[in-house]
Formats: C-alpha cells, sequence, structure tokens
C-alpha cells in the first residue's frame, strides 16, 4: 500500500526489543558502554527522522544519575546516546489569512534540493493527544527530504464563517474570527517546530486553521483539493474527529 521506505520505517518503529541472554535489551547500551548505539535504528523512540532528544527542564540534574542510584553505588542506567548533528535552518512565514482560514508554513533546509519527486501529506488535527502522536509519527516517520506536509485543524462553527460578500459592519467580527484561526494555526506550528529542530529533513509543513459550518465535509474537501499520498488522522476514528473520515 505504501513505499518500501514508509513500511520499513514504520516495522522498526513497531518492533519489540527483544531480551538477550545476557538480559540486555538487544541494540541497547549496556552500563559497561559495550553495546552498540548504531545498531538501534530509532534510539530515542520517536521515528527513524528523529535524532536530538528534547531539552530537559532541569539541565542541572542531567547527570545526577551518574552519582546516586537506588543501591547508593555510583553509576546509574546510561542513557543511550543520541546522534550529533548540525542545526539545519528553519524559516516561519507570516500568517497568511484567507477565507475561513489562516495557514502559517515552515521551510526546513532546502526541499528542493533533494532531487527526489515531491510527495504530499495531510495530519488532520483536532489537537487532542491522539493527534499530537500523529504529527510526531509523520514528521519522524514518514517525511522525508522534499516532501511536503499540511497540518490542518477544522473548526466546525457556522457562526464564524466568513460571508461570501464582505459586509463593513462585520468588520470586527472577523478580526475576531481571524485572531482565533492565527491563535489555533500557531499550536500547530509550536507541534511541527519542536519536532523539525530535532531532525535533519528538509522539508516544508503548513500550519492551518480553518471555520466551517461542517468539519467533515470541509476536510474531505481539503483532501481533493491537495490530492495527498497519505491522511493521517490520530484518532483512527475513535476520539473527536470519529465520522470525519471513513476508510
Amino acid at each position: 500500500m505504501f513505499d518500501f521506505v514508509t513500511e520499513r520505517n514504520t516495522e522498526q518503529n513497531a518492533q519489540i526489543a527483544v531480551v538477550g541472554s545476557d538480559g540486555l535489551l538487544i541494540g541497547e547500551i549496556d552500563v559497561d558502554g559495550e553495546g552498540d548505539a548504531a545498531m538501534d535504528p530509532d534510539p530515542l523512540g520517536e521515528g527513524v527522522n528523529v535524532v536530538v532528544p528534547p531539552e530537559p527542564y532541569f539541565p542541572s540534574t542531567l547527570n545526577r544519575s551518574s552519582f546516586t542510584s537506588t543501591r547508593g553505588k555510583r553509576g546509574g542506567v546510561k542513557r543511550k546516546k543520541s546522534k550529533h548533528h548540525e542545526a539545519i535552518p528553519l524559516s516561519t512565514s507570516r500568517p497568511l489569512f484567507q477565507r475561513d482560514r489562516c495557514t502559517i508554513t515552515l521551510v526546513q533546509g532546502d526541499p528542493d534540493s533533494s532531487g527526489r519527486r515531491k510527495r504530499t501529506y495531510i495530519v488532520a488535527s483536532d489537537l487532542s493527544e491522539e493527534s499530537r502522536y500523529a504529527v510526531e509519527w509523520g514528521i519522524g516517520t514518514v517525511l522525508r527530504d522534499g516532501d511536503e506536509m499540511l497540518i490542518v485543524t477544522v473548526v466546525e462553527n457556522e457562526n464564524k464563517v466568513d460571508p461570501p460578500i464582505p459586509n463593513p459592519a462585520d468588520r470586527a467580527t472577523k478580526l475576531r474570527s481571524q485572531q482565533e484561526r492565527q491563535g489555533l494555526a500557531y499550536i500547530l506550528v509550536r507541534q511541527a517546530t519542536s519536532l523539525l529542530q530535532r531532525t535533519r529533513l528538509h522539508v516544508s509543513v503548513s500550519c492551518q486553521a480553518w471555520h466551517a459550518k461542517n468539519s467533515r465535509h470541509m476536510l474531505l474537501d481539503i483532501v481533493d483539493y491537495n490530492e495527498p499520498t497519505m491522511l493521517i488522522v490520530g484518532s483512527r476514528g475513535i476520539g473527536q474527529l470519529k465520522g470525519c473520515v471513513t476508510a
């Protein structure tokens, strides 16, 4: 159904670690430092594209485990080391306001230099925890250099839909609706940025927030218009997006 690389990356992320005869997980670094990190395709467990761990909230506690343990001995379990990489330039566009929507585009590196056919992916987000995992899987596993992703959220509210013919009397209402869409778009931007900055990907990611009378119809229209390679929905029809997308 999917291309070979996407299936391989997904299978690697879904693998359950095997315990060897020495009691250690295969591919895991042992406490004596004899393990081989290069054998683990996904050392952080967040997708094969993610190579940098998140910054700790309290940097002073980084090496605390190396001095204390439950038995009072020096040296606790060592964390797996991530690969080092140079930061890739990431640019964020200004909010683009169009009828019923606000779009903010992130461009990391030079997507046009990949030399491969561009593929488009759409992530339907309702800002839930399931949708956050969908974004993480899309960027961490599915995307490759040169691809583009559209992360879209649709709020069903008929009162905030822009009229076909602008009315000067409704200017204040329209501005409030635009501000709400901008706020939702920036939430998606923060989710995408936190993941992109931890990868080496040269990609483009657009974050888009909509107001619509019917969220299901709008989402299907967006898919029909963009004709993506894959539509990713975090809730799988079980959460708040239930009924929006059918197989």
